[in-house]
């Protein structure tokens, strides 16, 4: 598979600091390390547990991404909050 970097606005929430809202798609976090690896590079953090990434497409739609123990979730809008 060719590599691929991120580009455009991408937001970072570090451990904790957010949780997503309307999720509209959830699938094993084992399925989603090069997409966190690749997140995590653009905004240049280590991946880590229970943060949120938010991605703005060249429409202006955004994109929140939280990666949990277990779970990647996906959802239209964040929460920014200790937890």
């Amino acid at each position: 598979m060719e590599y691929v970097r991120i580009l455009g606005l991408v937001e970072h929430f570090p451990y904790r600091t957010a949780s997503i809202r309307d999720r509209f798609l959830s699938i094993p976090r084992s399925q989603t390390t090069e997409l966190e690896g690749r997140l995590a590079e653009a905004v240049g953090v280590t991946p880590n547990n229970h943060t949120v990434f938010g991605i703005t497409t060249d429409a202006g739609t955004k994109v929140y991404i939280m990666f949990s123990d277990f779970d990647t979730a996906f959802g239209h809008s964040v929460e920014v909050r200790n937890w």
